[in-house]
């Protein structure tokens, strides 16, 4: 990591700055003159910051270690910092300084952020996975009053990787996934659970507007341009959680597995849903 991106400088008893780094200026756009012997509150106006940073010293000033993650803004800018108070032992054994290690974190942080969105997405689709939607639904479920989930499979894909090959069907499965983040991303999280199913979470909250989405994917499927080659449809079931009864979440996915059952043996292009 960069010494560019470390900001140092030691702060006595009476939070008053006593040593700063150059790179710390630089920052801060101000020359040593502006910050020696400036106090906590005559650098950082903010009112939180300036007790987040004076409880950190004073804790530090007790001989604690202290260190702290948090997105501010520094200089101009406003980024994430690892901020880290070292208490300063003399030799009598008193405590009178404070050094302040404040790093910039940024790049750091967005490599972990990618890193989890990545393990989100399904490779194929670009939509959230399985795994993404076992997490997701344990917050919604924890947190919103009612919301929908409605289970999307492709009814005859089966054959389609029969005439044409896998390679095909793979290529119906995304352009499938692009369909569907046209037609339901406004109202919808969207997630491939495995192969040519798929599962939305939609803040829908009443049977007649989730029927009225599932009549409009099946006419717009059928009229889709890139299924006109292939002239696949799809089954939905679906369930309107209204947190009524508390049900939890595994028999929440029983009931939208069991209506996606019912529409596949109703046939092409069926729909079923319920409230619970």
């Amino acid at each position: 990591m960069s010494i560019q991106n470390e900001y140092l400088t030691i702060i006595d008893s009476d939070y008053k700055y006593i040593s700063v780094s150059q790179p710390y200026l630089d920052q801060i756009k101000l020359d040593t003159k502006s910050v020696l012997g400036k106090s906590v509150k005559d650098i950082w106006q903010d009112p939180e910051s300036q007790k987040k940073i004076i409880e950190s010293i004073d804790l530090a000033l007790s001989g604690e270690e202290v260190t702290f993650h948090g997105n501010f803004k520094f200089g101009k800018k406003t980024s994430s910092y690892r901020v880290k108070y070292t208490p300063l032992l003399e030799k009598n054994g008193k405590i009178n300084k404070i050094v302040v290690s404040t790093l910039d974190i940024s790049d750091e942080i967005d490599k972990i952020n990618h890193t989890k969105r990545k393990l989100r997405l399904d490779e194929l689709t670009k939509l959230n996975n399985k795994e993404a939607f076992e997490s997701d639904i344990k917050i919604v479920n924890k947190l919103a009053s009612s919301y929908s989930l409605i289970s999307i499979e492709i009814y005859n894909l089966p054959s389609v990787n029969e005439k044409f090959h896998c390679e095909v069907g793979d290529l119906v499965i995304s352009k499938f996934a692009e369909f569907l983040t046209r037609h339901l991303a406004k109202s919808s999280s969207l997630y491939r659970i495995v192969g040519d199913k798929f599962i939305a979470i939609s803040y829908l909250t009443n049977e007649e507007d989730v029927e009225k989405v599932s009549k409009n994917l099946i006419k717009k499927l059928e009229k889709a341009l890139f299924n006109r080659k292939y002239s696949i449809g799809i089954s939905v079931g679906s369930v309107v959680v209204t947190h009524k009864t508390k049900t939890p979440v595994e028999k929440q996915l029983k009931a939208l597995e069991s209506n996606l059952e019912k529409s596949k043996k109703l046939g092409k292009n069926k729909f079923t849903y319920s409230e619970i």
